[in-house]
C-alpha cells in the first residue's frame, strides 16, 4: 500500500495457463490461511476453469499489517 502496509496474498493460478488470465479476487477479514477456510477449495474450482485466483486478508487483519500510526 502506499504507505508501506504490506498485505497477505495467496495467488493460484491454472497449470498451462497462457496470459492474459482472468483473475476472481477474495479479500477477507478473516486469516486466509486458517485450517478452517474453504479458499484453497475454492482456487482450486476456478483454477480448473481457467482463472486466476487471488486471496487476500485485508488490512489489520488475518497476515496482513497494519500501521498503528496513521499520517495525521
Amino acid at each position: 500500500m502506499r504507505d508501506g502496509v504490506r498485505l497477505a496474498t495467496d495467488v493460484y493460478l491454472p497449470e498451462g495457463s497462457a496470459w492474459p488470465l482472468a483473475a476472481v479476487l477474495v479479500r477477507t477479514p478473516y486469516d486466509k490461511g486458517a485450517a478452517f477456510t474453504f479458499l484453497p477449495r475454492l482456487a482450486n474450482l476456478f483454477n480448473e476453469h481457467g482463472y486466476a485466483f487471488v486471496a487476500q486478508d485485508v488490512r489489520g487483519r488475518g497476515r496482513s499489517e497494519v500501521n498503528i500510526h496513521p499520517p495525521c
